[in-house]
């Protein structure tokens, strides 16, 4: 860009195609000298040298074009003799005017406008036909829907009220309601503290029973020494001459209770009183299943080749008994809480006139799965 001079006189307005060349940094240029000697060949002469072709007389076959002179507004005249600006003055372009097709195009964007705006808050057109078709199809589905609906729900109460109820249908039915007879309450509690000492006795002598080698608990005592053996050897001892019984009965020896608890609860019935007996106890003794599985284990430990009961020799079965002579006295007993249930009846004076009598069946298959004789359960 070409350095811009500063002249005391009003600054010239200068062309910038006919800019004089540029001037690199390194000093100001002497603008004085060339104000009063333009150089022949910078910008300013060549300007100075055409405005001069355009004076007056001066290339006259060349029209010259019309300068608007702003001091005739004010009345005050240019002296013909005024310096020429080496800038030619130029009338500035009237505005023109809007463009008409310009017009009519705002005018039809802004009818465009209003019509959607019209279309918009009226409604109408294909838009509102299919708004309100959409609706119609909504309203029958739903319709069709809640009857469908409706019939479904009948349908399940229907069944749940077939389920749980029936038309004849009474409570009595699920009730059988016994006679009521009045009673003596003293006469009751006489029956009921005698039951409560004669449970106890029967109790304590069914165990003492038991612990003697009374016969069913005898048999139960050695099948639970068999099911540990045969588990093992997949014969039964029996089969192979071994002797249970004297055992059997030294385990039942080694056993040991204490009767914890006895109740009796009776109703009054025609006669006077009918009970209900119970007592709880801890019974201690040896478990033979146990002693069945060791026994076994110690006879493979004495011949590898026993596969039946054929197998087994005298000599084995005679170190055998002595084995299990030896382990019965030092196996540890367990301990199991067991119950008794007996019934008995008394008169209306609380005099008692039967039992109590022990539920053996009840009593047995108890006994008989704790000691392994599960073939005695059923």
């Amino acid at each position: 860009m070409a350095w811009k001079p500063h002249f005391t006189d009003p600054e010239p307005n200068i062309d910038p195609f006919n800019a004089p060349d540029p001037i690199m940094p390194g000093g100001e240029p002497d603008f004085e000298m060339s104000r009063e000697q333009p150089d022949a060949d910078d910008g300013i002469g060549r300007m100075a040298r055409r405005n001069e072709r355009k004076e007056p007389g001066h290339g006259k076959h060349r029209p010259q074009r019309a300068r608007h002179d702003r001091s005739s507004d004010s009345g005050s005249a240019k002296p013909a003799d005024a310096p020429v600006s080496p800038v030619r003055e130029e009338t500035p372009p009237e505005p023109k005017a809007a463009s008409t097709g310009r017009r009519e195009r705002g005018q039809r964007e802004r009818r465009i406008v209003e019509r959607g705006v019209r279309k918009t808050v009226t409604g109408g057109g294909p838009e509102k036909r299919r708004n309100s078709f959409g609706c119609l199809i909504v309203f029958i589905l739903f319709f069709t829907l809640s009857g469908a609906i409706g019939a479904l729900f009948e349908g399940c109460s229907s069944c749940v009220d077939s389920l749980f109820s029936e038309d004849d249908y009474t409570y009595e039915e699920d009730y059988t309601y016994e006679d009521s007879y009045d009673y003596n309450g003293a006469a009751y509690d006489t029956a009921r503290d005698a039951l409560d000492e004669a449970t106890e006795s029967a109790t304590i002598e069914e165990l003492e029973f038991a612990l003697s080698g009374g016969e069913p608990y005898v048999e139960r005592v050695m099948a639970g020494f068999s099911y540990g053996f045969t588990n093992i050897m997949g014969f039964a001892p029996e089969e192979a001459g071994i002797d249970v019984r004297p055992i059997a009965e030294r385990v039942l020896a080694r056993g040991t209770y204490d009767v914890d608890s006895v109740y009796a609860f009776g109703d009054a019935t025609a006669d006077g009183f009918a009970f209900e007996c119970s007592s709880y106890f801890y019974i201690t003794m040896p478990d033979l299943m146990e002693l069945g599985y060791d026994a076994a284990d110690y006879l493979r430990g004495l011949n590898d080749g026993i596969e039946a009961a054929a197998d087994v020799t005298d000599s084995d079965r005679a170190e055998l008994e002595t084995f299990l002579t030896q382990e019965v006295e030092t196996l540890t007993p367990t301990e199991m809480y067991e119950s008794m249930e007996f019934t008995a009846t008394a008169d209306a004076e609380g005099v008692v006139t039967d039992g109590p009598v022990l539920d053996s069946d009840t009593w047995l298959a108890s006994f008989a799965s704790r000691v392994g004789a599960y073939e005695y359960t059923d």
